[in-house]
């Protein structure tokens, strides 16, 4: 993922365009005998041709070539200017306007339309919602649903409105550093989870133990930071 370091941090009506079922897609055109694998099933059909490309180092590089350069293809036919192009994805791009000419080859289309989008200020990461009120998020380890829904509530501010926009960031913030439910700070690690304390740093519990904690004793600014601010610094460098 490489997003550009020229573009402003929070965007809106930003156009989504990819390869459906990428690998899939070129393995069918390249006459591959993909009839053990079920397209509609993405997981299945990704964890299959991850093994097909695990045991054939060269198909890896030509499936990755190839969707480098049909990417580059429609760049290039589309004319996309570098300071229209958001974010280069491995099978695609976001961008600030729509195209219209489309790869043969490949379904290279239209696949979302991002309502509202925000980059981390340090532009490794970012959040969107679409116009179906789907969430998309990107470059963010050890996610969990307490975190994305926090991650919602940010993408649903009132960003029309410069005073909701500050009120609503002090309002989650405190939301995060008030909290008294000890599930918004336990990060699922296989079957444990691990929480940070302020006196003893990182730690491993089971589930049973979740509800004995006391919140007080968690480290809830290291929550914030860790997933909250890169993205609230980011809109108060916008809007201030």
């Amino acid at each position: 993922m490489q997003i550009n370091k020229n573009s402003p941090l929070v965007l809106y009506d930003i156009f989504v365009y990819d390869i459906k079922s990428c690998h899939y897609s070129i393995l069918q055109k390249l006459g591959y005998d993909l009839s053990q694998i079920d397209e509609k099933n993405k997981k299945q059909r990704n964890t299959q041709i991850g093994y097909m490309m695990k045991d054939n180092p060269q198909l890896t590089s030509v499936l990755r070539s190839i969707t480098i350069s049909l990417v580059d293809e429609f760049i290039l036919r589309n004319n996309v200017k570098p300071e229209e192009m958001i974010c280069r994805l491995y099978d695609g791009l976001l961008i600030t306007r729509p195209c219209k000419i489309f790869d043969q080859y490949t379904e290279f289309g239209l696949r979302s339309i991002y309502q509202n989008l925000i980059i981390s200020n340090n532009r490794d990461s970012y959040i969107a919602i679409d116009n179906n009120q789907e969430m998309v998020i990107k470059g963010i380890a050890n996610r969990y649903p307490q975190i994305d829904n926090c991650y919602y509530k940010l993408l649903k501010i009132n960003y029309s409105n410069k005073q909701s926009i500050f009120k609503s960031l002090q309002k989650l913030k405190d939301e995060i550093c008030n909290c008294e439910d000890p599930n918004l700070f336990c990060i699922p690690i296989k079957d444990k989870y691990e929480i940070f304390l302020k006196r003893y740093g990182s730690m491993k519990i089971s589930e049973t133990i979740i509800n004995m904690l006391d919140t007080d004793e968690i480290d809830k600014k290291f929550y914030f930071e860790m997933y909250l601010k890169p993205f609230f610094d980011s809109i108060v460098i916008t809007y201030i």
